[in-house]
């Protein structure tokens, strides 16, 4: 095989492989937000517009059989994978929105989830698809055969069958399916349980959060901001859900800083400090109780508060609870009784909304 066939074999293994990665990422990341309905992050959104465009733009390079393609894909692969490398602290800091809490035992996100996924090594791959190719002056070669079409073709086929057999197959689970249906005030609302609002409120919401979640720190302002629109109709409790690492610590410091009077002034510095000492798989709780001294707590006599015996019973009992409940995700929200089964701002804003006028019109 002459230097140049060596050059186009190679040139096309590359941005086949470029094509690959693009195409799993491009469907990890759909599954992950779609069919098990994990709340993708901001920063996620902008890895995404650069990632999806990919699977097309490297696609129609190998059909067209020119290796000159891969041109177009570098203003997505670079940019994206730039903004893949950004530091995770800093960017999630002021996120509105943030991934919805991982179920115990998925290997799917465990760790630190990085919404361009593989993507990043596609920019990388595409870029060696120009260093290996070089074409010679005015000849523009083909640098994959109709066997190669047909490969393309028929990896794309398989990739979306797994896709939508994935997606059948979660779907139709039922020991992780959400609450669907109201359930009784028991097991929602307990004595020991945090509570902001008039205990007469005509509208309970509860919320089963991880002080550790993403996601239960952008719903956090957005709760904050409905009890603030309903006055003394409506009230907030809070369940303990501590599905991630190290969760059940930052419970014991927050029911600690409840034995001071200082429950929302530290959740609140948990919270807005929450990428610095909560990162999955390896949370740094000495941070968490730095930020919570700093925000007025008596470390000593908190210490002493974290391990006794009713911090251990408000943790057995909302865990069980949250068993009862058939809780697999936080946040998972009630509204009397009722499950929130729209997740979003503007669904928990709504069944509010209409818990109250029920609430009015019965009166």
């Amino acid at each position: 095989m002459s230097r140049f066939g060596q050059a186009a074999d190679a040139a096309s293994t590359l941005m086949f492989v470029a094509w690959i990665m693009a195409l799993v990422s491009t469907l990890a990341a759909l599954f992950i937000g779609e069919v098990m309905g994990q709340l993708p992050c901001d920063l996620c959104w902008h890895q995404r517009v650069f990632m999806f465009p990919l699977v097309a733009v490297l696609g129609t390079a190998l059909l067209r059989s020119d290796a000159g393609d891969w041109l177009y894909a570098l203003p997505l692969a670079v940019p994206g994978w730039l903004v893949a490398r950004l530091p995770q602290p800093p960017v999630l800091r002021d996120h509105t929105k943030g991934h919805q809490a991982l179920r115990r035992r998925s290997f799917l996100l465990r760790g630190r989830y990085d919404g361009f996924g593989i993507g990043p090594a596609a920019a990388a791959v595409t870029c060696r698809v120009h260093h290996h190719h070089r074409a010679p002056p005015h000849r523009a070669p083909e640098i994959i055969t109709m066997k190669g079409r047909t490969l393309v073709l028929s990896t794309a086929f398989v990739a979306v069958a797994v896709f939508a057999g994935g997606a059948a197959l979660y779907g139709g689970r039922t020991d992780d399916a959400p609450p669907t249906r109201s359930v009784s005030n028991e097991t929602l609302v307990r004595m020991h349980s945090p509570v902001t609002g008039p205990a007469a409120a005509p509208v309970t919401i509860v919320e089963f959060f991880d002080p550790s979640c993403e996601a239960c720190r952008a719903f956090y302002p957005r709760g904050k901001q409905i009890m603030g629109q309903t006055v003394d109709d409506v009230r907030l409790v809070l369940r303990y859900t501590p599905l991630h690492e190290g969760s059940d610590e930052a419970v014991r410091i927050l029911e600690a800083a409840r034995k001071q009077n200082l429950f929302e002034r530290v959740l609140e510095a948990l919270l807005a400090q929450q990428p610095a000492w909560a990162v999955h798989g390896e949370p740094d709780l000495e941070k968490a109780w730095q930020f919570a001294v700093a925000a007025g707590l008596d470390e000593e006599r908190a210490r002493q508060d974290a391990v006794s015996s009713s911090v251990d019973s408000v943790l057995e009992q909302d865990v069980a609870d949250m068993k009862a409940n058939n809780v697999r995700q936080t946040p998972t929200f009630f509204v009397n009784g009722k499950p929130l089964t729209e997740f979003s701002p503007q669904g928990l804003y709504d069944l509010v909304s209409s818990e109250l006028e029920a609430t009015k019109a019965g009166s």
